[in-house]
C-alpha cells in the first residue's frame, strides 16, 4: 500500500514541492489505480511494487515546467502524469487525450472519486485533436518520439507555448527548424530506480 507518508518522503527526495492534501489525493490515486490494474491492466504489472517512483513521482517531475493555466497530456493512458499533475496544481486546468475508451474510463473514474473539477479528458486521436482554446503547456510521457509528438504538440499550443516531454537518453530533439526556439534537457534521478530519466522541455518560437 502507497501512503501519504511514503509520498512524502519519495517527493522530498527527489526534491518535489507537495503539501499534504496533495500527497492524500495521490495516495488515494495509487490505491485505486492499482486496484483497476487487476482487472484493466492499466499499467504493467512488474510495475506495480515500483509504482511509487516510475510513476507518481516521475509524473510530478514535470511540474516545475509548467507555463500557463492550461496543460495538455498528450495521451494520457491510466492518467500519467495528467493525474498527478493536476492534483499538484489545483489552479491549472489540464486536458487529458487519449484514444483508448477503456483507459479513459478508468480516468473518468478517478476524475469522480477524487473530486478533481480541474481534469477533462477527451477521447481522441492526438494527431488529429484541435482545442478551441490553445494551450500554455503540452505534456507527454511513453507516448512516441520527440520530433512527431513536437509536430503533433505544436497546433495545439499558443504562441509562446512549452511542451514537456518525458523520454529516455537516447531521445533526439527537434531541431530550431521544427520551430522550437529554446530546448532544455533535465536529467531526473528517481528515488530506488538506478536509470535516470529525461525531461525534454522545448519552448515555441
Amino acid at each position: 500500500m502507497i501512503d501519504a507518508a511514503a509520498i512524502a518522503r519519495a517527493a522530498e527526495q527527489a526534491h518535489l514541492a507537495i503539501d499534504a492534501c496533495a500527497a492524500e489525493q495521490l495516495a488515494r490515486f495509487a490505491a485505486l489505480l492499482l486496484r483497476w490494474n487487476k482487472s484493466f491492466n492499466l499499467i504493467a504489472r512488474g510495475d506495480e511494487d515500483r509504482f511509487l517512483s516510475r510513476h507518481l513521482i516521475d509524473s510530478l517531475t514535470a511540474s516545475a515546467w509548467l507555463e500557463g493555466s492550461r496543460v495538455a497530456d498528450l495521451g494520457t493512458g491510466a492518467g500519467l502524469p495528467g493525474i498527478p499533475l493536476a492534483i499538484n496544481n489545483p489552479a491549472r486546468h489540464f486536458v487529458l487525450l487519449d484514444r483508448g475508451e477503456r483507459r479513459l474510463q478508468f480516468v473518468r473514474q478517478a476524475i469522480i472519486d477524487l473530486g478533481l473539477d480541474n481534469v477533462m479528458p477527451v477521447q481522441t486521436d492526438i494527431g488529429r485533436y484541435r482545442p478551441e482554446t490553445l494551450f500554455d503547456t503540452v505534456v507527454s510521457r511513453a507516448v512516441g518520439e520527440p520530433t512527431k509528438l513536437w509536430r503533433m504538440a505544436q497546433p495545439m499550443l499558443g504562441a509562446t507555448g512549452r511542451a514537456v516531454f518525458f523520454c529516455g537518453p537516447e531521445a533526439i530533439a527537434p531541431s530550431n527548424a521544427d520551430g522550437a526556439k529554446q530546448i532544455q534537457i533535465d536529467e531526473v534521478a528517481l528515488p530506488g530506480l538506478e536509470r535516470r530519466h529525461r525531461l525534454l522541455v522545448i519552448d515555441r518560437a
